[in-house]
């Protein structure tokens, strides 16, 4: 039995090493094709059985490819249920596992009502009491409202459906809010100041009597700020800026002419001369002295810039091109 035992794997192996020294090209197709046939257990590729499992073990491939990618990674082990089905209750866990994984920039609360309706807040920390600077409220049919600075703000989403019948609809709307600054208003002392004097009471109006903007909490803010904007201030209250600092150089302007024309020695000022002692004429001799003298200055300049002018303008019509 041993002797046969031996002659058997004497045999195997010599068969094994032809096989190894012989070219593919001298071998049979029977020794050939039996390497190509057992050669998948040392080397093993995926069928193509193995790729549609692997596709179809990851059923929300497809949904969570619209989705932004801070929340791909967050949703992976949500049921598909949840992601494919849209309503109030499937949000707000969505939303949980996303606040849970510290996804958004900023601090968003789920606030709890008995009404049928989602709503999100983010709240201010600078006061002593929280006031909400960004709400996003989602009804039973799926349509919404964005609230910002106690405002309506959803001219400031573009590109969003009006009913969000999507997750990642729901999604891209929660994270353009949370990626939006909220608009500070016109933070000016001088044009706060502004808006109390001249009996304004805080509001800011055109010639037609309507209201341009208003003072809230020592912050001036137009009739159609945005709330939201991706910069620092909005575009309404930026533009609008322009215009109340130009308001305040007039009147600023107004109310030093009119300072210096009550004092008696300024040189436009009315009070009679009869009315004034020797010194207080002096005095307004020697100020109108002065504003002659500055005055004849700034004529003598203007006199020499047209001056100039003239010359350039005169040689422009005195020369010519083809000579």
């Amino acid at each position: 039995m041993y002797v046969k035992y031996s002659k058997h794997c004497q045999q195997s192996a010599l068969c094994l090493f032809n096989v190894i020294n012989v070219s593919p090209l001298d071998m049979g197709k029977s020794k050939l094709g039996r390497i190509r046939k057992y050669s998948n257990r040392i080397y093993q590729q995926p069928s193509e059985s193995a790729t549609c499992d692997t596709a179809t073990a990851t059923p929300n491939a497809d949904l969570l490819g619209h989705l932004p990618y801070q929340f791909l990674f967050s949703l992976r082990n949500v049921a598909p249920a949840v992601l494919h089905q849209p309503s109030i209750c499937n949000y707000s866990r969505v939303f949980t596992i996303l606040s849970n994984e510290g996804v958004f920039r900023n601090q968003w609360n789920l606030i709890k009502h008995s009404e049928l309706f989602l709503m999100l807040c983010t709240f201010s920390t600078s006061g002593i009491t929280p006031v909400p600077e960004r709400t996003v409220i989602v009804n039973t049919d799926l349509t919404w409202r964005v609230i910002a600075c106690n405002s309506s703000a959803n001219d400031s989403v573009l590109n969003t459906p009006k009913h969000l019948v999507t997750l990642d609809s729901f999604l891209l709307l929660l994270d353009l809010i949370d990626k939006c600054n909220v608009c500070p208003g016109i933070e000016n002392d001088n044009l706060v100041k502004l808006s109390m004097t001249g009996g304004r009471n805080g509001e800011f109006k055109d010639l037609h009597g309507n209201t341009k903007a208003r003072l809230l909490s020592e912050t001036i803010r137009t009739v159609n700020c945005s709330g939201l904007t991706l910069s620092n201030i909005c575009e309404p209250c930026k533009s609008y800026k322009k215009v109340l600092l130009t308001m305040y150089s007039n009147e600023k302007s107004q109310k030093y002419f009119k300072t210096e024309s009550a004092c008696k020695t300024s040189p436009t000022s009315h009070c009679p001369w009869k009315n004034l002692c020797e010194k207080e004429k002096e005095e307004r001799i020697k100020n109108c002295r002065q504003r002659r003298q500055s005055t004849t200055r700034k004529i003598s300049r203007l006199e020499e810039k047209f001056k100039e002018v003239g010359d350039m303008m005169l040689d422009m019509c005195q020369f010519d091109p083809f000579r």
